[in-house]
Order: C-alpha cells, then sequence, then structure tokens
C-alpha cells in the first residue's frame, strides 16, 4: 500500500485508516482496516498512528477509559 494516511477512525475494535492517494488522486484513496483484540487496544494503536503521521488528535474521554478498565476486570471475572 502505497500513500499518506490522513485520516484514522476507530469503530468499536476495528481501526480504520484512510490512505491517499501518492499521485494525491481523491478517486485512489485506499482504506487499511485493522481488527483489534477489543476497543481500548485499538484506540491505543490508533493514537500511535495519529502521533507518527502527525495528525489531528483523538480527545481522550478519560470517563471512557475508566469505563473500559471496570468492563475489562467484569470481563475476565466471568471467563
Amino acid at each position: 500500500m502505497k500513500g499518506i494516511p490522513h485520516s484514522i477512525t476507530v469503530i468499536d475494535k476495528i481501526i480504520e485508516i484512510w490512505v491517499e492517494s501518492p499521485t494525491g488522486d481523491s478517486s485512489d484513496t485506499q482504506i487499511l482496516k485493522i481488527t483489534c483484540k477489543d476497543s481500548y487496544q485499538a484506540l491505543l494503536i490508533a493514537d500511535i498512528w495519529n502521533l507518527a503521521w502527525k495528525l489531528e488528535p483523538r480527545e481522550i474521554d478519560i470517563d471512557e477509559l475508566n469505563h473500559h478498565d471496570l468492563n475489562s476486570v467484569e470481563q475476565n471475572e466471568v471467563d
């Protein structure tokens, strides 16, 4: 895959990385999808991509992360 990432979105545990064509032609946009183990991992990986490519940082919702941490603990206790 050639091109430069211009947008990264997270949908549940899937990261979508929108990559512009190296020629700049908007009709050649590609979407790389990465499936993660959970939404927390997806958010962390997306943040790393955003930093590496100097894209707009995602706003981090501390309550969302705390909620996820609690759900992970509860899920591990159930498993």
